[in-house]
């Protein structure tokens, strides 16, 4: 899926003051010099400063002794005002506290721009949604390190696993349609790929609620892709993990409902079992039940994207 901010409503069902803020990054693209990101869409690097002009020579016993350099002081950046909108964007771009805190120890804060220098990002795409409306978006750094394309708003990243949410919007849309069950084996609706029954399953089927929520015991973690030209495996293929796909068999290996355990193999029969119930193209499905309707007009599970 790929997804850029969207002009309106893009999360007009969500609950009030659940804010998502969604951070993509965009990993460098070729060589080894790369422009350092900074707030804004088009940041540049700063200039050097001049060097300074060359003083004039003095003797040792006509000029005092220098002084030593007093210690640089960086200017304490304040606390911004997180009860506006500005103070908020503020605390993200110049305020970011580690993602591990050790009690006792005070966390330094680091600016966006010196986070995404460290990690080497060249590019992050951030929107904020509180009280059911989109509160803010900017880009940072570039989308394109030979173009210096810079990144906005509106620029399309790979989604990766934040289109799971939306694709499990499509199943209840289905089932609130009746056409699909939250509690009943899924085997029933599958026609081009059945989840393969075996001894873990026996009493406890796949369900769709088990699949939403990665309890199904569903194996296969995540997916690492395919490079650009390569040979692309059908869905099918990809859950019986025969060429060219790059990942192994999904298959039921616990009892359904047992424990949590992440899994895109999930989500992957989730995708083949909507559209053997529709009938219709995986990202059309989607366009037509939950993009289309928020409407989030500036995302899309078309590959390439539109």
């Amino acid at each position: 899926m790929s997804s850029g901010t969207d002009s309106r409503g893009a999360a007009a069902r969500l609950r009030p003051w659940w804010v998502l803020v969604t951070v993509t990054l965009l990993a460098a693209c070729g060589g080894d010099e790369r422009p350092t990101a900074g707030p804004g869409p088009s940041a540049e690097r700063p200039a050097a400063a001049p060097a300074s002009a060359p003083r004039a020579a003095t003797s040792a016993e006509s000029a005092p002794p220098a002084p030593p350099p007093a210690a640089a002081q960086r200017p304490v950046d304040p606390a911004p005002d997180l009860g506006t909108v500005e103070g908020r964007i503020a605390a993200v771009e110049r305020r970011l506290l580690p993602a591990v805190r050790i009690k006792g120890r005070p966390a330094a804060p680091m600016a966006l721009a010196d986070r995404m220098k460290a990690h080497g990002v060249q590019g992050v795409s951030i929107a904020v949604i509180n009280d059911h409306r989109i509160e803010w978006a900017r880009g940072y750094g570039v989308a394109d390190a030979a173009a210096g394309s810079p990144v906005d708003g509106g620029t399309l990243f790979q989604a990766g696993s934040i289109s799971k949410p939306v694709a499990a919007a499509a199943a209840l849309v289905l089932v609130q349609n009746k056409k699909l069950d939250l509690d009943r084996g899924v085997r029933r609706w599958e026609k081009s790929w059945k989840v393969a029954e075996n001894a873990f399953t026996k009493g406890h089927p796949v369900t769709l609620r088990g699949i939403l929520s990665h309890t199904a015991g569903l194996t296969v973690s995540g997916f690492p892709g395919y490079p650009r030209g390569a040979a692309l495996p059908t869905v099918a293929q990809i859950l019986d993990g025969l060429p060219p796909a790059n990942t192994p068999a999904v298959v039921v290996d616990q009892r359904p409902g047992e424990q949590f355990r992440y899994s895109g193999g999930g989500y992957t029969v989730l995708q083949l079992l909507l559209v053997d119930v529709t009938k219709k193209p995986f990202p059309d499905l989607v366009q037509e039940l939950v993009l289309g309707p928020l409407p989030m007009t500036r995302s899309s599970y078309q590959q390439p994207p539109p």
